[in-house]
C-alpha cells in the first residue's frame, strides 16, 4: 500500500505541474519509473539471453502498472480528450501536449488581466495591487518571470490622475521602493488623499452656506 505522501489526486486542469512531479516520485518509490525512462526493449526471440528477458519482463510490467497508475488518476472529461496509448511513455507524452497548449491560453489570458489591471478606486489601493501581485505569482509558477522593479512601474502606471503628485515624486528619487513598500505608500498617499477631499468638500458646504447668508441679507 501506498504511503500517504505518494497517494495521487485527481488530474484536472488546474494542478497537472503537481501532478505530475508526484506521479514520477511514486513511480520511482514502487520502481516503475523504467518504462518512463527507457524506451521499449526489442521483442524477444528464441536466442534471447537471460538478462534480456529479465529486462524485458521489468520494462512490460513497469509499463503495465504506469498505465494503470495514469488512468486511473485522471478525471474523465481529460481523458477523453488523450489519445488512448499501449506504452505509458507515449501516453504521458500525449498528456504533456495537451497541457501546454492549456498553459499557453492561461498564460495569454493572465497577461491581458495584468495589462489591463487599472485602479478605480472602488475596493481600496492595496486590494489593487495585491491583485497585481498575485497574478505576477501565477505568472511566475508557469515559467513567466516578471521582474518587481517592472511590476512597481506598472502599478505606478495603472493609478489614476489623482495620484499624479505621487508618481512624479517616486520617479525623482534615486531611491527604489519594493513592492510591499509601495503598496504602504500608496496607502498613506490614498488616506491622504480622501482626507483633503473630505476637507475640500466640507470647505465648499460651508461657503455655499455663507453665500446663501449672505443673499438673504442683501435682500433683506
Amino acid at each position: 500500500m501506498l504511503d500517504n505522501q505518494f497517494r495521487l489526486p485527481l488530474l484536472t486542469r488546474d494542478n497537472y505541474a503537481d501532478w505530475k512531479e508526484l506521479f514520477e516520485l511514486t513511480l520511482a518509490y514502487l520502481d516503475l519509473y523504467l518504462t518512463i525512462t527507457e524506451d521499449e526493449p526489442p521483442a524477444l526471440i528464441n536466442a534471447s539471453t537471460p538478462d534480456e528477458r529479465t529486462y524485458h519482463k521489468r520494462w512490460t510490467q513497469s509499463n503495465r502498472m504506469s498505465l494503470k497508475f495514469i488512468r486511473a488518476y485522471i478525471s474523465k472529461n481529460i481523458r477523453g480528450s488523450i489519445p488512448t496509448s499501449d506504452k505509458a511513455k507515449k501516453y504521458l507524452k500525449s498528456i504533456d501536449d495537451q497541457f501546454i497548449g492549456i498553459d499557453k491560453s492561461i498564460i495569454s489570458t493572465l497577461i491581458a488581466k495584468f495589462s489591463s489591471l487599472n485602479y478605480n478606486g472602488k475596493t481600496g489601493v492595496r486590494d489593487h495591487i495585491m491583485k497585481m501581485r498575485d497574478t505576477v505569482v501565477l505568472l511566475k509558477e508557469m515559467e513567466v518571470e516578471i521582474p518587481d522593479e517592472y511590476l512597481v512601474h506598472h502599478i505606478l502606471n495603472s493609478l489614476p490622475t489623482e495620484y499624479g503628485a505621487f508618481k512624479v515624486s517616486y520617479n525623482t528619487q534615486q531611491q527604489k521602493w519594493t513592492v510591499d513598500e509601495l503598496m504602504n505608500m500608496c496607502f498613506q498617499e490614498e488616506q491622504r488623499l480622501k482626507s483633503e477631499s473630505k476637507e475640500s468638500a466640507h470647505l465648499t458646504t460651508f461657503e455655499k452656506g455663507q453665500s446663501i447668508k449672505s443673499k438673504k441679507y442683501f435682500q433683506e
